[in-house]
């Protein structure tokens, strides 16, 4: 009772702030490194706002934690040296809840993003516009107009109640629930930016509803820039920085598009951090982030031999890219780390050689269809497998706010004290010093649970991080919390995916094998225990295939809406997704119960006929086969008939097992096989085209020996 009543002395409130909308931030660029800055970026912000909340108002931030947080220890000046690419990848979440004593909470909410903010843009335009930077390409009318829309960037929602720590659990979870309506009540602040596809594209500007563009014939425009003004701005900015492809001549970014950009050059977002806050952080790695086509290309390292690629590569690279490395870094971990070196792949994608020569010679217009020309008839059409497809993974726990609140307890009928994160496990597992400072306060706001829950999730992710970069070819752009995102290639689709649900349950992985306790793994690489969300929480997880020239918003928006289409389903499912660049796409949305069964294995007699030969037969039976009713019974007779007709052998116990309440809506539904049938003929056909490439490669290899 004395512990609640310090408490209940030191702080009067408890509240909470986010600030929106961050997906559409994060949904606007050209490139993936805009991607992985726009995710940092809103990451920043978080921990300067925490930073400020705890330092200025003498508060303390309960959610996020933050103890592991390499950015928030930098900002603190905490004498531990961040290890930078902890500290250059997004974690936090741009949701803080925390105890303090202010009276006008929601004033001071909207300041402290606001300044926190302002200061970062003010101080990026400073450091970009030194004489040694870009001054005469970058400086002039843009920046009058970068910080006015940045200034109208970022709705703020808060709410804070009076602390009683006897139910702050309860108080949190309202206050959740209040800010979770005013968003999706839409109740915006400020003007709303929808990315690329906004009418900001190519204007810099952000676009103010009922505004005319400024060069309106009838003169009473006030949006933007003159059309010629802002060409010129843009032609000299890609001519200045021709060297280092930050910008591509046919850049046309809005205004918080180029913030990002902008960001992603160290020599601009060092300085500037050091500016802001007297010192300097980590070496910023993201000149080494993967571009598109290495994303896709990682397949190669595991079936074509260095040494041909190499050549290739070289070649190609001499005479279309003279003045890019072929060496470069991938900025991938698994292929940056191979034995051998593999050549970049960006000699690949077409737009990369228009990209460079438009620059050198933008008035030579002669010399760049030539080199395209040229381009054209050297690389053969075969090598487009190599980049053609591009994978991203979007996952989201289910449900974690009732876990936070406790009432998936009551739902499930769980012993919290039997939880496999309950503090004597934590304590028996972890040792008994794992509570970082500030546990106490935790403890005394009977906050203890919640706190080895957040603390679960960081746990999570190291473990997340370690299976995509090190074990897959995978490139992480955020984890945090329940929440993660992740690049990769198409190889990876089935496994990582598969290795995910089977990390976040405890069952065994390349990396982890499950211990006597639910919920708890043996991390093998350290030998250590670590604690993962088990079989009881569950997680829905959005998957996009992307073909190459899709454009990022799109992609983005596309992963966005399928792991929520995968919630709006019944959750604890995967919703694969299809993008084709011809403006099709189709999906599938599988329960986790049946996903190893279907997509692993289910696999056809490849004896005589190819897998792809199997699945398009089968594919053409289904589109023209249909049970009279969607019931069990017909679709389990017709659908185990056809199978056995193309030598796929799938028992129908075996699936009636698997779903058992969970998926009987699924397995009833004939058009929910037929996509099924599509998705597994279309990874058979990839996986052909990429087997006979390879087997063309190894020919041409060998030939290229004998003489």
């Amino acid at each position: 009772m004395a512990q609640i009543e310090s408490v209940s002395q030191q702080y009067t409130q408890v509240g909470v702030l986010t600030f929106s909308p961050v997906q559409a931030f994060l949904g606007g660029g050209r490139k993936l490194r805009d991607w992985a800055v726009g995710s940092w970026l809103c990451h920043y912000l978080t921990a300067a706002i925490i930073d400020r909340w705890e330092r200025d108002l003498k508060g303390k931030v309960l959610m996020p934690l933050t103890y592991n947080c390499k950015l928030s220890k930098w900002l603190s000046n905490e004498r531990e040296y961040p290890i930078t690419e902890e500290f250059w990848r997004a974690s936090l979440p741009n949701v803080i809840t925390g105890l303090h004593s202010q009276d006008n909470w929601q004033e001071i909410a909207k300041s402290l993003v606001r300044e926190e903010w302002q200061k970062l843009v003010k101080n990026l335009e400073t450091v970009t516009i030194r004489p040694e930077n870009y001054r005469h390409s970058i400086n002039g009318i843009g920046w009058k107009t970068i910080k006015r829309d940045c200034d109208c960037l970022w709705s703020v929602y808060s709410d804070s109640f009076p602390l009683d720590p006897s139910t702050l659990p309860e108080t949190i979870s309202q206050l959740h629930q209040r800010i979770d309506t005013q968003k999706q009540g839409r109740r915006w602040n400020k003007s709303w930016w929808a990315g690329r596809t906004s009418p900001t594209d190519a204007s810099l500007s952000i676009w103010h509803p009922g505004m005319q563009p400024i060069d309106n014939p009838q003169g009473k425009g006030r949006w933007g820039m003159p059309y010629g003004e802002l060409n010129l701005w843009w032609e000299k900015l890609a001519s200045s920085h021709r060297k280092t492809g930050i910008f591509d001549s046919s850049d046309r970014l809005n205004s918080l598009e180029l913030i990002k950009r902008l960001s992603s050059l160290p020599k601009i977002i060092e300085p500037t951090l050091e500016q802001i806050w007297s010192r300097k952080p980590p070496l910023c790695p993201w000149e080494r982030f993967p571009d598109s086509s290495a994303a896709a290309a990682t397949w190669i390292v595991d079936g074509v031999a260095a040494n041909y690629w190499n050549k290739q590569i070289s070649s190609w690279q001499k005479t279309f890219l003279p003045k890019s490395k072929a060496s470069a870094k991938w900025g991938i971990d698994k292929v940056d780390k191979n034995d051998f070196n593999y050549g970049h792949p960006r000699v690949l994608e077409r737009r990369n050689v228009r990209d460079y020569w438009k620059s050198r010679f933008q008035k030579f217009k002669k010399i760049q269809q030539n080199k395209l020309a040229k381009w054209d008839a050297t690389i053969p059409a075969s090598w487009d497998c190599t980049i053609e497809w591009t994978v991203g993974w979007r996952g989201d726990g289910d449900d974690i706010g009732s876990w936070i609140s406790e009432e998936q307890f009551q739902k499930l009928r769980l012993d919290k004290e039997q939880w496999h994160l309950a503090e004597d496990k934590f304590t028996r597992h972890r040792g008994i010093h794992w509570h970082p400072n500030g546990y106490q306060l935790y403890q005394d706001c009977n906050l203890a649970r919640i706190f080895n829950f957040l603390t679960l999730f960081q746990f999570w992710n190291e473990l997340l991080i370690h299976l995509s970069e090190k074990e897959h070819y995978g490139k992480v752009i955020f984890a945090g919390g329940d929440d993660f995102l992740v690049l990769g290639g198409l190889h990876d689709a089935i496994p990582l995916t598969s290795n995910l649900y089977r990390l976040w349950r405890g069952e065994a992985t390349t990396i982890t094998s499950p211990t006597e306790d639910e919920g708890w793994v043996k991390f093998e690489p350290e030998q250590q225990r670590y604690p993962v969300p088990g079989k009881f929480i569950n997680f829905s997880l959005g998957i996009v295939i992307a073909q190459r020239r899709i454009p990022q918003s799109l992609w983005h928006r596309g992963l966005e809406k399928a792991y929520k289409e995968a919630k709006l389903a019944g959750k604890n499912r995967v919703c694969l997704n299809i993008l084709f660049n011809s403006n099709q796409s189709f999906k599938w949305i599988c329960p986790w119960s049946l996903w190893t069964l279907l997509m692993e294995e289910t696999q056809p007699d490849t004896q005589v006929n190819t897998a792809l030969n199997r699945w398009e037969k089968l594919l053409f039976y289904i589109e023209r086969t249909k049970p009279q009713a969607n019931s069990r019974t017909q679709v389990k007779k017709l659908l185990t008939a056809l199978l056995e007709s193309v030598g796929i052998a799938l028992n129908w116990d075996n699936v009636r097992r698997a779903v058992r309440n969970d998926g009987r809506q699924e397995i009833e539904n004939w058009q929910w096989w037929q996509d099924w049938v599509s998705i597994r003929a279309f990874l058979a056909r990839q996986q052909l085209k990429q087997e006979q490439w390879k087997s063309q490669v190894f020919q041409e290899a060998q030939e290229v020996a004998k003489s």
